[in-house]
């Protein structure tokens, strides 16, 4: 059965109207030329409201701001208030307005905790979300607009309109259930306050338009360290713990769900943390609807479930159940068995042991796997297999994985996609908090990471120790980004990214030694390439190469931000190399591209061949 989550989803803003040129305290009489109408906006409530909790209900909304904008997006300043909401079953604010004639309009509403001062509400347009400590309900907010045309207002001196308010928030919870607090207690461990950092959040609104601000980042967000909920959160008819409570903002009305990766950090009162910090990676989330995170989160962070429910009351929003389940294997044959088997939505899979083999992924739609090696070691390698498609939740997270062996001939330890047939166009590919020994010679043709025709693929917090041809080469796709990535003094070249567009290389340490090689390299003979290396030290015999084996260069812009080392070998006369050649061969001269190439933010000491 569902949990049924009372919503401030509906606020009464009934209009009594006020001529323009007298005081608000003044009552509204109707015009005497027939230009002008009141408008009255109703908007109702939920029943019963005031018996529910307060956490998740809307009740901390108690302001709403509303604006009105003429026909180009412009608002009508004069006409801005601030109303306040009044307790009631329903709940009803009034937003006293007066419009002309023979005008279109649209008038948005925000309604808001007052004295949270959560938003900056300057501009309803782009409502910056303001830094917030974590579990603080009174984030908690709604939004809606209406259209007002010119021929609603003909031959009227009044109109009536409903709207209804809803989040523009998806709201996410960890929780445990008795068992687990039990267990925890016992063993010293009552969680007083938490923290979370998530990513791929927006950090501003647009009411006017009810979706995310043009002038949005889409980036990490922390909530800081604070008091957890002493509420119960109740899913599906079971009481759980809070630990923690957040309302974020990922997409718009229509979008689907988006993934986050969260970080969670707790706090006894006596001072007891985890360290490290527990992560939980691809977490759905999606607007107006809550995702909880349930299950062992203190005693044996493997095992959770993530329940999605719609988080409204109201025809509007239909029942959305999705579980990640979670599976510890400690055989070869679980392991790839668990692969095979796994269901539509999220599915992690835990390594209980060592374990050795080669494995294939093949992405099926909507099917996204999480394979967490709990720091164990993993001798064997992965290959992804796309099914030529786009898009969807599918696909594969590797996390907290050691992995090592004899990968010293033409043994690739994570293939992304296959360069032709029904293998190709692997996504949503996540490589993270993983290390890389390989025992052989490091001139074999051994690569940490080949991706053929990939999309959305993400290394980050990687350690590649050392043995091994390369740390990544990669044919083509998009939005690859590699961060917070170091190579050892054992690997003879370091990221070849060929022909991919929107590429990332920030906070990265890439270390390599071999003669007449690259530490970063890109073609540029791809429409509108681009990379951008940020926070990044290199030390390789040629730093950072740009080539185009057809010699020509398509607007290709290479971009450096923040402090960047390039240290290059002594017998290297440049730290970027834009040529077009392979340069493979000691004593090889270098010849510069025809075609254009644009190179951002480069030290004056670098030496730049172009």
């Amino acid at each position: 059965m569902k949990t049924k989550n009372l919503f401030w989803g509906m606020l009464a803003v009934a209009g009594m109207l006020f001529a323009t040129s007298c005081s608000q305290d003044e009552p509204v009489v109707a015009p005497v030329d027939g230009e002008f109408v009141n408008a009255t906006f109703t908007l109702g409530a939920a029943d019963a409201m005031g018996t529910r909790a307060t956490i998740g209900t809307g009740l901390t909304a108690d302001k709403v701001a509303c604006a009105v904008y003429d026909a180009n997006g412009d608002e009508m300043t004069a006409l801005r208030q601030y109303v306040d909401v009044q307790d009631g079953t329903p709940r009803t604010a009034t937003y006293n307005v007066r419009l002309a004639k023979g005008q279109d309009y649209r008038v948005a509403f925000f309604a808001y905790n007052e004295a949270g001062n959560h938003y900056d509400l300057t501009d309803l347009k782009s409502i910056k979300i303001n830094a917030a400590n974590s579990n603080v309900e009174t984030r908690d907010a709604f939004t809606n607009y209406i259209d007002i045309k010119a021929d609603d207002l003909t031959n009227k001196s009044n109109i009536e309109e409903t709207v209804t308010l809803k989040r523009p928030f998806a709201q996410l919870n960890l929780g445990i259930d008795d068992t687990e607090y039990t267990d925890a207690a016992n063993a010293g461990v009552v969680i007083t306050k938490s923290k979370i950092t998530v990513s791929n959040v927006y950090n501003a609104f647009n009411a006017f338009a009810n979706t995310v601000a043009t002038d949005a980042t889409l980036g990490t967000m922390t909530f800081d360290m604070n008091a957890v909920p002493t509420e119960a959160l109740t899913v599906n008819g079971v009481d759980y713990t809070y630990l923690a409570l957040n309302y974020l903002l990922v997409g718009d009305l229509t979008q689907e769900k988006s993934l986050t990766d969260v970080e969670f950090e707790w706090l006894t009162a006596d001072g007891k943390t985890n360290n490290p910090t527990t992560h939980f990676i691809n977490i759905p989330v999606q607007r107006n609807f809550r995702t909880n995170i349930l299950g062992k989160l203190l005693t044996t962070p493997a095992e959770f479930n993530i329940v999605i429910d719609a988080d409204f009351d109201t025809p509007d929003y239909v029942e959305n159940i999705e579980t990640v389940i979670s599976k510890t294997v400690n055989s070869a044959a679980e392991l790839q068995a668990a692969i095979d088997a796994a269901p539509e939505g999220q599915t992690r899979i835990v390594l209980g042991s060592v374990i050795a083999g080669n494995f294939v992924v093949n992405q099926k739609k909507d099917v996204h796997i999480l394979i967490d090696g709990q720091d164990n070691m993993f001798n064997g390698t992965f290959v992804v297999n796309g099914g030529s498609q786009w898009g969807g939740i599918e696909g594969l997270s590797l996390q907290n994985i050691k992995f090592f062996g004899n990968y010293s001939v033409d043994t690739d330890v994570i293939t992304v996609g296959e360069n032709s047939g029904t293998s190709r166009y692997a996504h949503n590919v996540i490589i993270s908090n993983c290390s890389f020994q390989g025992a052989g010679s490091n001139v074999a043709n051994s690569v940490v990471i080949r991706a053929y025709q990939a999309n959305d693929l993400k290394v980050n917090d990687c350690d590649v120790i050392g043995g091994f041809h390369s740390i990544a080469q990669i044919t083509g796709g998009g939005n690859i980004t590699f961060e917070d990535v170091t190579s050892g003094s054992g690997t003879l070249r370091g990221i070849s990214l060929g022909s991919a567009t929107g590429v990332l290389i920030s906070n990265c340490n890439i270390n390599t030694v071999g003669d007449k090689k690259y530490g970063i390299r890109h073609n540029a003979d791809y429409a509108t390439a681009s990379l951008k290396i940020v926070e990044t030290n290199v030390d390789a015999y040629f730093p950072v190469v740009v080539r185009c084996t057809n010699g020509v260069a398509n607007d290709y812009t290479l971009t450096f931000e923040g402090t960047n080392t390039l240290v290059k070998n002594a017998a290297s006369e440049y730290h970027v190399a834009i040529a077009m050649e392979e340069y493979d061969t000691v004593g090889e001269t270098l010849t510069p591209l025809a075609g254009t190439v644009t190179v951002n933010g480069a030290d004056a000491a670098w030496s730049i061949f172009k």
